[in-house]
């Protein structure tokens, strides 16, 4: 006799087999925008349907190099209205492979013409993407794409176009939330170590932790148990940031390197003072 549990697998299966093969289509994407206890749901027909949609070409990005690509594309700051979002407050993306991270609302709400503005591209069943990299899969950059008109004007770092995007969410403050990766505040807010800390906010916050604070496992911590700049000399860190394959390899490494357009040398020097003043401010005393 078939258990309880037994069975309901079975019906569920079927279910999901009757979806893909029977009706040849799985569910439709689904963006959705969440902020204290409020949630829009945005479905990939109904994106496609509005009137503000534009057609947006865009070549040689940090997702697509070398490539032009016509996107379907909704202003962002359009999809929050309603939403109410606080001055303080941050805009943390969620992707589908769980890459997560915070953004700043003054960015990607921006609406002005004298900076880049933040656009949520859809991907249509009938014309996907070209392949993200065609040696790890046919994966895109779908079904929503995170770009950016006019980028240069706000520059706009390359790990500021998340793919594959599922939801965004308004949180409080970046300060309540993560207290452990800020410098102490006897470093005055032009200091190299101040400015540092916001290099790593624009260019490393996406895939690392500083300790144990952070929405991302994709990469180690970068101050637990220790801070690179103690197992690393200067000059092999900085060979490291612009190319990490040149310094070591692995077989699901996916850093990819910095080059001086991305990450200016003096921006460069201060994300290193940030590292080295944080390896003093390590929260678990028994890593030392």
């Amino acid at each position: 006799m078939m258990s309880k549990s037994y069975k309901m697998f079975m019906t569920s299966s079927i279910f999901l087999f009757w979806v893909l093969n029977f009706s040849g289509r799985l569910p439709e994407p689904q963006l959705t925008i969440r902020s204290q206890g409020k949630t829009l749901s945005y479905g990939r027909a109904a994106l496609l349907a509005r009137p503000d949609l534009e057609k947006i070409v865009l070549e040689n990005i940090p997702t697509y190099p070398r490539i032009k690509i016509e996107y379907l594309a909704v202003p962002l700051s359009h999809l929050f209205e309603g939403i109410r979002i606080e001055p303080s407050a941050t805009i943390q993306f969620q992707c589908l492979d769980g890459f997560s991270a915070p953004m700043s609302p003054a960015k990607i709400l921006e609406s002005g013409p004298e900076k880049s503005i933040a656009y949520l591209a859809i991907e249509t069943e009938k014309q996907p993407w070209p392949p993200i990299n065609l040696q790890q899969g046919p994966q895109t950059a779908g079904p929503f794409f995170l770009i950016w008109k006019n980028a240069n004007l706000s520059q706009i770092g390359k790990e500021e176009w998340p793919y594959q995007l599922k939801s965004f969410e308004v949180s409080g403050a970046l300060k309540d939330t993560f207290p452990k990766i800020f410098p102490p505040t006897s470093f005055d807010d032009h200091s190299p170590t101040a400015r540092g800390f916001r290099v790593f906010q624009r260019s490393c916050f996406t895939c690392h932790k500083i300790n144990d604070q952070g929405l991302s496992d994709f990469a180690p911590d970068l101050n637990l148990p220790k801070s690179p700049t103690e197992y690393y000399s200067e000059k092999t860190l900085r060979a490291f940031v612009r190319n990490p394959q040149n310094i070591r390899q692995w077989k699901n490494d996916k850093m990819l390197g910095f080059s001086p357009q991305d990450l200016p040398e003096t921006d460069l020097s201060d994300l290193i003072e940030y590292l080295k003043t944080m390896a003093k401010y390590r929260t678990r005393k028994n890593q030392d």
